[in-house]
């Protein structure tokens, strides 16, 4: 009977969080570390990291591991809550890269950025003590990951790989939606007037590197436009023959630029 109890409690618990959950959160809702070896043992649960459980049948997304990793960076509390600040502890740099389907960066070693130190022993896991605001972060597979135009910048500063780093920058302009070349940019130039942030050519320097050539064109303001939108000049790409194609076009026409 008690094990049946225990089950419900995980079971609601984990129902949130893609089916995980950490020993810190079993025991506030009163459940044992010794019931939770008993259920792994026999059978009920999956011990994905130390720490971290997963209900066994949970299907699985391919992020367990960066979850758990997640998870584990303040035990305690619950997913729902830490995703009212997810800027707390964010999933950056090349793995944000990775979740987002930028370039040919790897998922792992897993890369967060914290407000706060974090140290940890895990050594597929690196922390760096770094600001994100809130609007610079975004919700992946429930879990909190820096905006495309963010994780640029973070790849910069974090010294990836120049030629990933420029194919990432490629892919942002090639898929076009979701991606802000303005706050890119206001990224870039906000960093460079910290001493120790990027440089103030590392904009420019990055976009003529990937053999980017962005054109602003003037957009005229009409009735009912968004005002940011309609101020906004409206970006358009120099093309492999010269022509200027809209932001966010055709995949396959944008191809050739910097080939």
């Amino acid at each position: 009977m008690k094990e049946k109890s225990n089950i419900q409690i995980i079971s609601e618990l984990a129902a949130s969080q893609h089916g995980m959950f950490t020993t810190a959160q079993a025991a506030s809702f009163g459940v044992a570390r010794d019931a939770l070896a008993y259920l792994a043992k026999s059978g009920r649960l999956d011990r994905v990291a130390h720490g971290v459980y997963r209900l066994c049948g949970t299907p699985r997304d391919g992020c367990e591991d960066i979850r758990a990793a997640w998870l584990s960076a303040d035990p305690k509390r619950l997913a729902f809550d830490r995703l009212r600040t997810p800027e707390d502890v964010v999933i950056g740099g090349r793995s944000a890269a990775a979740m987002h389907g930028l370039g040919d960066f790897f998922l792992a070693p897993f890369r967060f950025y914290a407000k706060h130190r974090i140290n940890s022993r895990n050594q597929g896991v690196s922390f760096a003590r770094r600001s994100i605001a809130p609007h610079d972060v975004t919700v992946i597979d429930g879990l909190p990951v820096t905006s495309k135009e963010r994780t640029l910048l973070d790849l910069y500063k974090d010294n990836e790989d120049p030629s990933l780093l420029v194919d990432a920058l490629r892919a942002a302009f090639t898929e076009g939606k979701g991606f802000d070349y303005f706050r890119m940019r206001d990224l870039f130039e906000e960093d460079s007037r910290d001493p120790r942030g990027v440089g103030e050519d590392a904009f420019a320097d990055l976009l003529n590197e990937s053999g980017i050539t962005v054109v602003l064109m003037e957009n005229d303001a009409r009735p009912g436009d968004d005002a940011r939108s309609s101020n906004q000049p409206e970006v358009m790409l120099v093309g492999p023959k010269g022509d200027l194609i809209p932001f966010g076009a055709i995949a396959s026409r944008i191809k050739g630029i910097g080939d």
